[in-house]
């Protein structure tokens, strides 16, 4: 077992939380049109009776099926594990997928109405039986069956995220492994309710721990630039990396994915109040942590800032949110010098033709990229890795011309860290830019009197 901090941790929660609506995947009338249609056909309880049902857990349903939901709650309130353990018995031997749908729907109405009746469930797992195993199998047995999938997905993400539960079992494993599936391969609702599920799913912090460590942030980050016109799946999307600011152990991997770099772009991009709040609710919680402000920086975080200020907004947390992190980060780069500054971009991610990337700045400086055994020279060559960042690719590749050019043994670190490969085929980009900032980078490297080249022997963008 990993260590029981996971299960432990505890956040503080802004005030506005998920709220019901926000666990739904269709459109709302759509899926309360379907949901309605599964509850208008009655399901034959006591034809059951004479296989698996007993004659007291006929009685259980039939008191139970069909009445107000005031006498569901008593009724629940008196044997909540007692009609837990019969969903799960009837959804372990039943395959009509009416009768699936119609169960699947009382159970997520019960969560619906108090989710701390995940209890129940809870209440009767034993080391041989497992209450989420019939859940589970739903997803793999119901593949074509969107709604019943919906619906057993939904209902695992709340029982799955209930308080002590341990997020190192296998069913938290399947289950995020399934989820993570969904997120590489859906489109359109299918997509939304998987990220959904999963915004559920990291309300606990052992959760969020696991899917980090498993993967998942390389599937996630992606999603914010796929389809940034769906608003609403840029919210949820932007949720889970809020809950995630909360636990630090999970930082070093969300600097290393550049989930602020991912962040900023989406403000550029989407204004709904939403999207932005929970933004900037992430941003200030990852403020002075790692290498986020310098993220933040680097991206100018703060031309955005000065753009969406002048907006009327309804939330004053959000413009109290976005006052801080706009005075945060000031104060930050006052006291930054140009190169820490450069270093705020490497690090950052994103590279853009600002002062720092000039001749003047390698000449001042160039003895400072030893430092380190020239991390910063090995994160700049790894930024060649960026295909999606036209901007960042351009000016990396001048850069490492520039440091090959002043630097003594320029020529010999930058063939050592393998660099010069990524630039000669950097040539062949189709991006002209990027084509031209590789040759004249790789020219640099095969000269010994760069300034003896032509008046283009600068490289500096035109």
């Amino acid at each position: 077992k990993k260590e029981s901090q996971r299960t432990t941790m505890s956040y503080k929660v802004l005030k506005h939380r998920p709220s019901l609506r926000d666990l739904e995947w269709f459109k709302e009338e759509q899926q309360s049109d379907l949901t309605a249609k599964v509850l208008e056909q009655e399901v034959q309880w006591r034809r059951y009776n004479d296989s698996f049902i007993t004659d007291e857990e006929l009685g259980l349903i039939l008191d139970y099926d069909r009445q107000s939901a005031e006498d569901q709650a008593d009724l629940l309130s008196e044997k909540g594990a007692e009609y837990a353990r019969f969903f799960c018995k009837i959804l372990e031997k039943i395959s009509e997928e009416h009768t699936v749908q119609y169960v699947l729907v009382l159970v997520d109405q019960l969560l619906h109405e108090d989710p701390l009746r995940a209890a129940f469930f809870h209440e009767i797992a034993t080391e041989m039986h497992s209450p989420f195993t019939p859940f589970l199998r739903i997803l793999k047995r119901h593949v074509n069956q969107k709604y019943t999938v919906s619906k057993a997905a939904h209902v695992l993400s709340v029982l799955l995220s209930y308080r002590g539960v341990d997020p190192d079992s296998a069913e938290v494993s399947d289950f995020l492994s399934w989820l993570n599936s969904r997120l590489e391969s859906s489109k359109g609702g299918e997509l939304l309710h998987a990220v959904v599920c999963l915004k559920d799913m990291l309300k606990a912090p052992g959760v969020q721990v696991v899917f980090v460590e498993e993967g998942g942030l390389r599937i996630l980050v992606p999603l914010m630039a796929k389809e940034t016109q769906n608003t609403q799946l840029m919210y949820h999307v932007c949720f889970c990396f809020w809950l995630l600011s909360y636990n630090e152990r999970v930082h070093p991997q969300m600097d290393e994915h550049h989930v602020v770099t991912k962040l900023v772009e989406v403000l550029k991009s989407v204004l709904r109040e939403k999207v932005v709040r929970v933004a900037f609710a992430t941003f200030k919680n990852l403020l002075g942590k790692q290498h986020f402000n310098e993220g933040m920086i680097a991206m100018g975080l703060s031309k955005v800032i000065a753009n969406l200020k002048p907006r009327k907004w309804t939330d004053e947390d959000l413009v109290k949110d976005m006052a801080l992190v706009e005075e945060s980060l000031n104060a930050y780069i006052q006291v930054l010098s140009s190169f820490e500054k450069y270093q705020a971009e490497v690090l950052g991610g994103h590279l853009e033709w600002t002062p720092v990337h000039s001749e003047r700045f390698w000449r001042e400086n160039i003895r400072k990229f030893g430092e380190d055994n020239f991390n910063l020279i090995r994160c700049l060559i790894a930024l060649l890795d960026s295909d999606d960042d036209e901007l960042t690719l351009e000016v990396a590749c001048y850069d490492l011309g520039e440091f090959v050019r002043f630097h003594p043994d320029g020529r010999r670190v930058i063939d050592k860290l393998g660099a010069k490969k990524k630039l000669m085929e950097r040539m062949n980009d189709e991006r002209p830019k990027i084509a031209k900032q590789a040759l004249l980078a790789v020219q640099k490297l095969m000269v010994n009197n760069w300034e003896s080249l032509s008046a283009a022997s600068s490289g500096r963008k035109e």
